[in-house]
């Protein structure tokens, strides 16, 4: 019975999409392996009803959006990171002559006060 199969292959995109908005991205490896498997014995089980596909798709497309934009935003902190370590490493500055000099640091030094 299809049903079944199809239920809990609901349930675990669902939980996909929990731990995506939740952003414990390092936890949506271990629910591949179940996804592959539901996917394969839902094959096996004789095809779902249109409705049913159609509710599967469209939270497969959810969950897609959702792990385009975190990978978006990992990928935009990552950038933002090497920015500001490259700021902290080495001072731009420029010449008398106009021309730009860079001026780098080899450990960059933080000031503390009381």
């Amino acid at each position: 019975m299809p049903n079944n199969t199809l239920s809990k292959l609901i349930a675990l995109l669902d939980e996909e999409k929990a731990l995506l908005l939740s952003g414990k991205i390092d936890s949506l490896a271990a629910l591949e392996p179940q996804k592959i498997e539901l996917s394969e014995h839902l094959e096996s089980e004789g095809r779902p009803s249109s409705q049913q596909l159609a509710d599967l798709q469209q939270r497969i497309r959810r969950n897609q959006a959702l792990l385009e934009a975190s990978s978006k935003g990992l990928k935009t902190a990552s950038e933002r990171l090497k920015e500001i370590r490259k700021v902290m490493l080495q001072l731009d500055t420029y010449t008398r002559n106009g021309d730009m000099k860079n001026i780098q640091t080899s450990h960059p030094k933080i000031e503390r006060r009381a």
